[in-house]
C-alpha cells in the first residue's frame, strides 16, 4: 500500500490451502519389511483418499514432498526410525498421518580426506564409519590390486598428476550388511 503522501507499508499473507483434507492415509514399504541394512535404498508407497501430494518425514532429519505416491530413501545413520507420511490436498494436510517404524542396521561407510599444500598428492583418510565393523578394505585406483585391510584410518600418496578414485568397503558379520563409499581425487 502507498498513501497519497507517499508512505508505504506491506503485509504478506501466510500461505493458505483450500479444499477438502485427504483421508484414509496408508504408508508402507514396498516390500513390507521393517528392518533394512543402511546401504539399502528403501521404497515407500503412500495412498490417501483425495491427496495430491505427500510429505514424508524419514525420522533422520530428512523430508521430501512429492506428488507421486512412491518415493525412495537411503539412511546414513543406524537405529530405529519413525517414518511419518502426511497426505495433502492443495496445501491442506490430512487430519490423520500414517507411520512406519523401521530398524536400520549394519554399517555406514563414511570418511573425510585432507591433504597438505606441500604434498597435494598425499591424502589422509579419517574413518568416520558407523556400526559393528567386522572387516574393511581401502582401495586406490592407482594400485587396485593392493588394498589396505590393516589401517582403519589411512593415508595414500597418488601419482603427482591425474584423476583417481578412493573406495572404502565395510562389512558387518553380525547382520551380514555391507556398505561402501567412493570419492574422486584430482
Amino acid at each position: 500500500m502507498t498513501t497519497a503522501s507517499g508512505c508505504t507499508s506491506q503485509f504478506i499473507y501466510p500461505v493458505f490451502g483450500y479444499g477438502i483434507p485427504p483421508t484414509n492415509p496408508v504408508a508402507v514399504t514396498a516390500d513390507g519389511r521393517t528392518t533394512y541394512c543402511a546401504s539399502e535404498t528403501i521404497e515407500f508407497n503412500a495412498t490417501a483418499t483425495g491427496a495430491n501430494y505427500y510429505l514424508w518425514d524419514y525420522g533422520d532429519g530428512n523430508t521430501d514432498s512429492v506428488q507421486t505416491p512412491d518415493i525412495t530413501h537411503r539412511y546414513r545413520s543406524l537405529g530405529n526410525k519413525r517414518v511419518i507420511m502426511t497426505p495433502y490436498f492443495n496445501g491442506c494436510p490430512g487430519a490423520v498421518k500414517d507411520t512406519i517404524d523401521l530398524n536400520i542396521i549394519g554399517v555406514v561407510a563414511d570418511y573425510e580426506s585432507s591433504n597438505l599444500c606441500n604434498a597435494k598428492n598425499k591424502f589422509n583418510y579419517n574413518n568416520l564409519s558407523l556400526g559393528n565393523v567386522s572387516s574393511f578394505r581401502w582401495t586406490f585406483s592407482d594400485i587396485p590390486a593392493s588394498p589396505d585391510i590393516v589401517n582403519f584410518h589411512t593415508s595414500h600418496s597418488f601419482p603427482t598428476n591425474g584423476s583417481f578414485t578412493t573406495q572404502f568397503y565395510l562389512y558387518d558379520a553380525i547382520t551380514g550388511c555391507s556398505d561402501s563409499l567412493s570419492t574422486a581425487q584430482y
